[in-house]
């Protein structure tokens, strides 16, 4: 629902600005859905069906997108997906990766921690088992701690749809570690491990570059004081009045789905990159949009600054949209950003 409203949105505004120009002809522009029940099959079968079946030019996929791309692929249509891990390359041209790499992500935070916060020097990376999880918790401990003068002392996970974290945390409490990193996880999530972790007696600090929208009101003040994520504060001054009206703007139209935070910013920006790539082609075909992307001055614009494509000298295409990675503590009951990174691959 959160990634498809966040689609939604952006159509939304080009279709109420009187479509999406492309040449002499205008365009209004409609979402067709699939429910992929988080399942590497249904992903295949969602891509048959809009790529290959329907002969629809553009696809949003996540999660599974390797599933989806033999398909796409082989039908030649473009697919935008959310992935840390799998990155396009010269061989799986057909798409847009609207993350960098985890690299960069979890890279962006973790120099930002001890600038901050430079008593921390032991970390526990608590995290959600996943494809994801599993090469983040290699990368924080063998690359990403180190280079920074921090020592991964634990590593747990637990499965999906876990609700009893208790005896995870209390293993991971018992190694002391100054902080329990977090990463990959879901909001509800970060609140359940927040609250288990401060019932279980846990003082130390606890955050990652992941996102817990509301966690004062949920888990209490006491409880959320010092969480360290990678969260949006739009009254901060690394946002533009633009960005700030974009933020009101979700809010008022998707009350439902709580503030704009980075799940949603992802494939709103995915759209809009997409949809500005296909004016400055004056094209809707996929071939004449990929040129747009090989061009390496490219840029577009979207939430109050103006990225870039990159990946070229990492992957030998670009094909990865540029990041922000914002550092955020909660203080005193607010979220208050103390850092913006940018992370781009080259």
């Amino acid at each position: 629902m959160l990634i498809e409203a966040a689609i939604k949105w952006a159509i939304d505004l080009h279709n109420e600005a009187g479509g999406l120009k492309i040449g002499d002809d205008t365009y209004m522009l409609k979402l067709e859905s699939f429910d992929n029940q988080y399942m590497p099959s249904k992903v295949a079968e969602g891509a048959q069906l809009f790529a290959i079946d329907d002969d629809i030019q553009f696809v949003f996929s996540w999660p599974w997108e390797k599933a989806a791309e033999p398909i796409m692929t082989q039908a030649k249509k473009l697919m935008i997906f959310n992935s840390f891990v799998n990155q396009p390359n010269p061989e799986w041209s057909y798409c847009l990766n609207q993350l960098s790499r985890v690299d960069d992500w979890e890279g962006g935070f973790i120099e930002a921690l001890p600038k901050h916060h430079p008593e921390i020097k032991t970390l526990a990376v608590v995290l959600q088992r996943t494809e994801t999880a599993e090469v983040t918790a290699d990368l924080v401990k063998d690359v990403l701690a180190p280079r920074y003068g921090m020592e991964v002392v634990a590593t747990e996970f637990w499965e999906m749809g876990t609700t009893d974290l208790y005896p995870v945390l209390t293993k991971v409490i018992a190694k002391n570690p100054d902080m329990m990193y977090l990463s990959t996880i879901s909001p509800g999530d970060a609140y359940l491990l927040v609250k288990q972790a401060r019932e279980l007696g846990y003082q130390g600090a606890l955050g990652g570059p992941t996102s817990a929208p509301g966690l004062v009101e949920i888990v209490g003040a006491e409880y959320a004081e010092g969480f360290m994520a990678a969260e949006p504060n739009y009254d901060s001054p690394y946002y533009n009045e633009e960005a700030r009206a974009l933020a009101a703007e979700w809010q008022r139209r998707y009350p439902q789905m709580g503030p704009l935070t980075r799940a949603p910013i992802a494939f709103f920006r995915g759209a809009m990159c997409l949809f500005q790539a296909m004016e400055d082609a004056g094209s809707v075909e996929v071939e004449d949009v990929m040129k747009v992307f090989d061009d390496p001055d490219w840029t577009f614009h979207v939430l109050g600054y103006d990225g870039k494509l990159c990946g070229l000298e990492t992957f030998g295409i670009n094909r990865t949209m540029s990041i922000f990675v914002e550092f955020s503590e909660i203080i005193n009951g607010e979220v208050v950003v103390l850092e913006r990174v940018f992370a781009c691959c080259p």
